[in-house]
């Protein structure tokens, strides 16, 4: 990596190595929440045969609710840090006056927040559902 004169790195590249870190930090926030939905999954499925064999076996499996919607809650995190990131990369590029990069950051910003805007619905649906409708 490259280093100033004095050996330390420059104040950009310890802010660009923040970002970075913080991207990997969330990436794994995301996996994690794709693996808890996975898992939710396996549970509806799982009360879908005791329902078809021995309902009351049923009793003894997890709720999926709140499952659901701990891995909503983690998406939407990095959902915000992502709209926050792109965001800033929309301010540099109409201070750099580059129509380019001003262009090309809008679109990225204006995709990220209709992902955001997506998953919170999602998130309100899911919040609102009767228990019984995630069951099966």
């Amino acid at each position: 990596m490259p280093e100033n004169k004095t050996g330390a790195f420059s104040k950009e590249l310890c802010q660009q190595l923040g970002i970075l870190s913080k991207s990997q930090w969330y990436i794994i926030v995301t996996v994690c929440a794709i693996l808890l939905s996975y898992y939710s999954v396996g549970i509806i499925k799982q009360k879908l045969v005791c329902t078809a064999t021995d309902p009351e076996l049923c009793q003894c499996l997890p709720k999926v609710m709140p499952i659901q919607a701990l891995s909503n809650i983690m998406i939407l995190l990095a959902l915000f840090f992502y709209v926050g990131l792109s965001g800033e990369s929309l301010r540099q590029a109409k201070r750099q006056c580059n129509p380019r990069q001003v262009h090309n950051s809008s679109l990225n910003h204006t995709a990220n927040l209709l992902v955001l805007i997506a998953g919170m619905i999602r998130f309100g649906l899911l919040i609102t559902q009767d228990d019984t409708e995630l069951s099966l």
